[in-house]
């Protein structure tokens, strides 16, 4: 692979009231090819192992991650609550269904307190904040040092945030070597879009975009405080307790008064967009070398916008406890919009060097694909996602929290394992699929008013997978549609329309289905008459 990137250079021209011109200085795009999934080739998953390595283990791990080039490893966040750092090796991936099949990594070193005490001091002058907690957001090898950003869990309460990374070393059993934590941004109120995922940015593209690392956050509790959506800032780490605050350049972000990614108050029963919803949380961002593309990951809701509790019974949905129909569970009390896949979100590099620029806002970018990744989403109230990356074999790693279901009282996650190949043609055709929920009885779907399926039910708590027969051409247009609906219930179709662009199949297309018999009120006395 070509790791330098070829460039073009453009002259704005302004122009001043009475015709007076003059050229602005030279931006320079990148040329690279796009990734799209085709060029995310699938190689399989290993697994972390069962028990205590020091101070904490890999049950219910929020798994983020970086790559360790000096060890060839991975650093992971461990236990959720405990929030430590172990490392680990990377054993060949297997493609396998059979979780027993796959390898299991070993443990480098044992888990630590990479903050030594200070993940929650997160108020100016490295006050603890009250009210809430730190969580580590993302993890980066820089220059032989661990860099590490915390972010509040609430992000509520006085004092206020006011930082966000840190530094320290890459022996985790080390003391006193910890920095931190540092303001990243001159604005304090902006710490919760800076303070999560971590990317380094390909030294041919470092001026472009203004520096060496990404840095970004979003998908938190309380949106007002964060990005409705991804977000990237680019820095220097060696700045990092050197310059106060850390200079940063903004490229990419969402604040909810300009949420061009999705509604940020959705009313109930609205369908989310295929971008960003309340339900969406992103863990990870990494740039490919070779590549113009920044890709993100982690997982969103398909289905329609509901707040409340969650239960697996379509009876329940509405009642006191458990309003919202979510068999995963996932968030707890809070937005639901089951079903949820992984996905990557997948930006072009050239929209953020125009920002830099001054040519677009950071709210207008948008992605210019987005495709389901080749792995289920498991229903763990961690958020999944982090990705590292190796240069030296162009492999991609992501995190699935949750995702070893062989040891459900530990729910251990799983990490996946992408070999990045630009040279990977596309398919020349894909399919269009989608999901039903909430249905019992007899559905007929058509594709552009010709390709018709029938999808059948014998209980409204299935979910059902529906897949079109016929193949579509890359850039053709897809509109499914309902031709008949089943006894008593009257169905609709979520995200229907588009076209196919992302070299992938359509898989987000859902439908969902209300039952319209008539029903007696709840705590209904007397005589229902039909």
């Amino acid at each position: 692979m070509n790791l330098m990137t070829s460039k073009k250079k453009f002259k704005f021209v302004s122009c001043l009231i009475g015709f007076i011109c003059f050229l602005t200085n030279d931006i320079v795009f990148a040329e690279d090819p796009l990734i799209y999934a085709n060029n995310l080739n699938y190689v399989g998953a290993f697994r972390l192992p069962v028990g205590t390595f020091g101070a904490s283990s890999f049950s219910y791990a929020s798994a983020v991650i970086t790559f360790n080039p000096t060890n060839k490893s991975l650093f992971i966040v461990g236990h959720d609550q405990n929030q430590m750092v172990s490392e680990v090796s990377i054993p060949e991936p297997v493609n396998s269904a059979n979780l027993s099949s796959l390898k299991v990594a070993t443990v480098l070193q044992n888990f630590s307190d990479i903050t030594e005490g200070n993940i929650s001091n997160l108020a100016s002058g490295g006050v603890k904040i009250s009210g809430t907690y730190g969580k580590l957001g993302g993890l980066l090898v820089y220059n032989n040092k661990l860099i590490g950003t915390s972010y509040s869990y609430y992000g509520v309460g006085s004092p206020s945030v006011a930082t966000s990374h840190f530094t320290s070393g890459l022996n985790l059993s080390t003391l006193g070597d910890f920095k931190g934590m540092f303001q990243v941004g001159s604005d304090t109120s902006g710490v919760s879009f800076r303070s999560g995922f971590m990317s380094l940015v390909p030294e041919s593209m470092q001026t472009a975009l203004g520096g060496p690392v990404l840095t970004g956050n979003g998908c938190i509790s309380v949106v007002s405080r964060t990005s409705a959506g991804p977000a990237a800032f680019a820095f220097d780490p060696a700045n990092l307790g050197v310059v106060t605050p850390v200079p940063d350049v903004p490229l990419l972000y969402y604040p909810v008064t300009n949420s061009t990614l999705g509604n940020p108050a959705p009313a109930l029963g609205e369908p989310s967009s295929a971008y960003w919803s309340l339900s969406t949380r992103i863990k990870g961002m990494m740039m490919i070398p070779g590549s113009r593309s920044l890709l993100y990951f982690g997982y969103h809701g398909l289905g329609p916008y509901c707040y409340g509790g969650s239960t697996g019974d379509p009876a329940l949905i509405g009642t006191v406890n458990d309003e919202c129909y979510d068999p995963t569970g996932v968030g707890g009390k809070g937005p639901h919009q089951y079903p949820y896949i992984y996905q990557a979100w997948a930006y072009d590099t050239n929209d953020l060097i125009a920002v830099k620029a001054g040519q677009k806002k950071p709210w207008d970018v948008l992605p210019y694909a987005v495709w389901k990744l080749p792995f289920d989403f498991v229903g763990v109230d961690i958020y999944g996602g982090s990705a590292a990356y190796d240069p030296s074999t162009q492999r991609l790693y992501i995190a699935s929290t949750g995702g070893d279901t062989s040891n459900l009282s530990n729910r251990l996650p799983l990490i996946h394992v992408f070999q990045v190949d630009m040279t990977r043609l596309a398919s020349s055709s894909y399919k269009v699929k989608g999901t039903v929920i909430l249905m019992k009885g007899n559905l007929t779907l058509k594709n552009n008013g010709q390709d018709e399926i029938a999808v059948n039910s014998d209980n409204r708590a299935n979910t059902i997978n529906f897949s079109f027969m016929k193949y579509y051409m890359p850039g053709s247009d897809y509109n499914v549609t309902i031709s008949s609906h089943p006894e008593n219930q009257k169905c609709a179709v979520h995200r229907g329309r588009g076209t196919i662009n992302a070299n992938s199949d359509i898989e987000s297309i859902l439908i969902t289905c209300e039952d319209t018999s008539i029903k007696a009120p709840v705590n209904f006395k007397g005589t229902l008459i039909k």
